[in-house]
Parts: structure tokens; C-alpha cells; sequence
């Protein structure tokens, strides 16, 4: 039997990737507090749309940060041509890794999906078992 959760984006989501608890679970995510990079990632994560085709591409088994960078390349298109994430990329990760193993209490997968998309080579999946994740603003 599947479990429906429902999820408000400025009740369950933001809050959580903006608090002490996330900075303490993962401490190099403070290093981004504040900058451009976390306004981003907020404002695809913010986008009811775009979030839930992030939500939607895991349970097809596509890493949330593999489609997490298409939603940016299309809010932020054009990019400059050789334009890559790299120091980032672990930012990126924790968010999704909060996100999905800690708000939607999904499974983290022990192997890690192929992206190779901005200067990201892989990510984690998470495993969705009979969940089903609504989200409402």
C-alpha cells in the first residue's frame, strides 16, 4: 500500500534547508550561506514545478541532482559555454541528500547514479519504496 505525504514548500522544505540542523549535519554547506549559488538553488527548489519534477525524475530512478541541473540550466540559460559546478557540487548533493533522506524520509541508495552534467560526474538516488510525495505551496 502506498503512503501519500504532502509537503508545503515554505512549511516543510525551506525552513528545514535553512537551518541550524542541515548546517550541522552538513557542515560544509555553511561556506554557501548567503551566496548566489544558495539563492539559485532556492529559487529552482521554490519553483512547485520544477521541485516536483525533481521528485518525479528520482522516482524514475534519475539522481535529484541530475534533474535539479536541468531545471537550473533552464532557469539560468544561457550559461556561459564551459560553465561547471565543481566546488559545488558537494553543496548540491547535501541539499537533495537533506531533502530526501531527511524531509521525505526516503532511502539513500549505496550506488550512486551517473550525471556528468556541469562538472558533476555522479549522485545519489533515493530509494522512494511506496511513497508518494505531493507537493503544495
Amino acid at each position: 500500500m502506498a503512503i501519500l505525504k504532502r509537503f508545503s514548500i515554505k512549511n516543510h522544505i525551506l525552513p528545514g534547508l535553512l537551518s541550524e540542523e542541515f548546517t550541522k549535519k552538513y557542515p560544509n554547506a555553511t561556506k554557501f550561506r548567503d551566496s548566489e549559488l544558495e539563492k539559485r538553488v532556492i529559487n529552482v527548489i521554490s519553483n512547485v514545478k520544477m521541485l516536483y519534477s525533481i521528485v518525479i525524475s528520482n522516482k524514475l530512478g534519475i539522481a535529484p541532482v541530475d534533474a535539479f541541473l536541468e531545471n537550473y540550466k533552464i532557469l539560468y540559460h544561457p550559461m556561459e559555454e564551459n560553465f561547471k559546478l565543481v566546488e559545488e557540487n558537494r553543496y548540491i548533493g547535501e541539499i537533495f541528500g537533506y531533502i530526501f533522506q531527511f524531509i521525505f524520509e526516503f532511502k539513500k541508495s549505496d550506488k550512486p547514479k551517473s550525471v556528468n552534467k556541469l562538472g558533476i560526474k555522479e549522485a545519489s538516488w533515493f530509494d522512494p519504496k511506496d511513497i508518494i510525495i505531493e507537493i503544495i505551496e
